[in-house]
């Protein structure tokens, strides 16, 4: 196996990111090759808040399956469909893997509506040692590209395929996110050629959330990026291009689901 490279960056759906940063550290891998077809990234976490307070950090999550390694409760996270909030305290570490949309399904044989909002332990889901995989990542690996290698091996052990309508899936997610003229499920329905029933079922069945979940949580991914720029937008405007019927539904959305409203979450930043 090559050297993973590292991917630059957090991604979005990490709020309040530059405080965040402050408390913890971390990076992201790309997978090897062997593996592309079905994870996004390895992706790690490291804190020492010792002798300080704990600390809380606020994600909108993906529509993507993770595998969280840390020590003593490694498991597998379906899409959570509301905000997820992690709580660091002391020292602390945890390496994952996240699939890319419907990657994740070469692993799990039935719909992954069955782990969505879910947090099952990984030995339940996947024929691994647990105790050793935490062993050579925890405490054998000298450092993150040992991390790396040690869940990829235990991946390709698993023997994954992918099936076709899977990667259909996969790529109908792509294009919702990379194209923000896609508002609504009868947009991406008909650039595809499919009916929304059928678009429906290919989500529940590979993504593990509707079509319109990927579209209004792409909205507000993009929503908390611009409002963290050093000149956001004005509210209105950016309701209108995230394609809101006006202001107050925008500010509904991202306030039911950060817990504050646009103009106070910018002003915290």
């Amino acid at each position: 196996m090559t050297e993973p490279r590292e991917k630059p960056g957090f991604g979005k759906g990490v709020l309040r990111r530059t405080k965040g940063l402050k408390k913890f550290g971390g990076g992201r891998f790309h997978p090897p090759d062997s593996l592309a077809p079905f994870v996004e990234h390895f992706w790690t976490t490291h804190w020492d808040l010792r002798g300080e307070p704990a600390y809380e950090q606020d994600v909108l999550p993906h529509p993507t399956v993770n595998l969280v390694l840390e020590p003593g409760c490694s498991e597998v996270v379906g899409v959570m469909t509301g905000k997820f909030t992690r709580r660091l305290e002391g020292l602390g570490r945890v390496f994952s893997a996240t699939f890319w949309p419907g990657g994740y399904s070469a692993f799990h044989p039935g719909p992954l509506t069955e782990l969505t909002d879910r947090r099952v332990p990984l030995g339940e889901l996947l024929d691994v040692d647990v105790e050793q995989l935490e062993q050579q990542v925890f405490m054998d690996a000298p450092d993150d590209a040992a991390r790396v290698r040690a869940l990829s091996s235990a991946l390709e052990g698993c023997e994954p395929k992918l099936a076709s309508a899977a990667i259909q899936a996969r790529d109908i997610v792509r294009s919702i996110i990379e194209q923000p003229d896609i508002l609504r499920v009868d947009d991406i329905a008909a650039q595809m050629g499919l009916g929304v029933r059928t678009l429906q079922r290919l989500f529940a069945r590979y993504i593990g959330v509707s079509p319109k979940w990927v579209i209004q949580r792409k909205r507000l991914h993009d929503a908390a990026e611009r409002l963290a720029a050093p000149a956001p937008p004005e509210l209105a405007a950016l309701a209108a291009e995230l394609g809101y019927a006006d202001q107050a539904h925008f500010v509904r959305d991202f306030r039911s689901l950060v817990g504050v409203s646009p103009g106070s979450y910018t002003r915290e930043l």
